[in-house]
């Protein structure tokens, strides 16, 4: 999964090229990063005793990879790029605890939760496709517009592609990033939010839903087998 996470947005940009490539990485990574945050709090928030469950966070963590997949070569807003991950990551988590269940009542099998992860996010990413190509136009994209939608070119024009970059200001977004970490660590030392006790702190269990393991069990057999045998002898 993290190896997944850190290439989806090469994913999403790999045929792309120019300014194209520069925005579906940034809009890619935005809209991770509100679905990694969106699975973990429903993944609490769904479980009876507030616990996160390995497959959300295996799985609906990269859904806002796919729900901005088909549009991220676009010029989006921050804060939607970051909203269609959030809603993926909503949407696929309740997927798993919710729509798995019913399809497999229906005797539909779901190969790893694909349409979790996949089919429903995409059903958003080809709304927020028709949404966005609709509301592009020249003001906005200039000749660019045409190299992504060449069907678009007026009969009677002469372009001269391929369009220029788009200037990134570095400095501010790299002063906006510090800031946002240090809002996000005064937030999270307030007394509202659970703090991890000394002995937890390499313990899953506090936190994480742990499955009963066969292979656990049968080994600690094997072990309590071997020391009886052990008494026995030395008896």
């Amino acid at each position: 999964t993290v190896f997944l996470w850190i290439f989806w947005p090469s994913f999403n940009a790999g045929l792309a090229s120019g300014d194209q490539q520069q925005r579906a990485v940034i809009n890619t990574y935005f809209a991770l990063a509100a679905c990694t945050c969106t699975s973990f709090v429903m993944s609490s928030l769904l479980d009876r005793e507030g616990k996160y469950r390995m497959v959300h966070i295996q799985n609906s963590t990269l859904a806002g990879g796919v729900a901005v997949g088909a549009s991220a070569n676009m010029i989006l807003p921050i804060w939607l790029s970051m909203l269609t991950g959030a809603i993926a990551g909503i949407i696929s988590v309740v997927g798993y605890d919710y729509v798995t269940p019913y399809l497999a009542k229906r005797r539909i099998h779901d190969t790893c939760g694909v349409n979790n992860l996949h089919g429903m996010p995409a059903l958003i990413a080809a709304i927020l496709s028709a949404i966005i190509a609709e509301a592009a136009n020249y003001r906005q994209y200039g000749e660019s517009l045409y190299s992504i939608f060449p069907g678009r070119i007026p009969k009677n024009l002469s372009l001269s592609l391929p369009p220029g970059a788009i200037d990134m200001p570095g400095e501010a977004l790299s002063a906006a990033g510090q800031s946002g970490m240090q809002i996000a660590g005064f937030i999270i030392k307030l007394p509202l939010f659970d703090e991890v006790k000394n002995q937890d702190l390499y313990l899953d269990s506090p936190h994480w839903e742990i499955p009963d393991s066969e292979d656990t069990v049968d080994k600690t057999k094997d072990i309590r087998n071997v020391k009886l045998k052990c008494l026995e002898r030395t008896v």
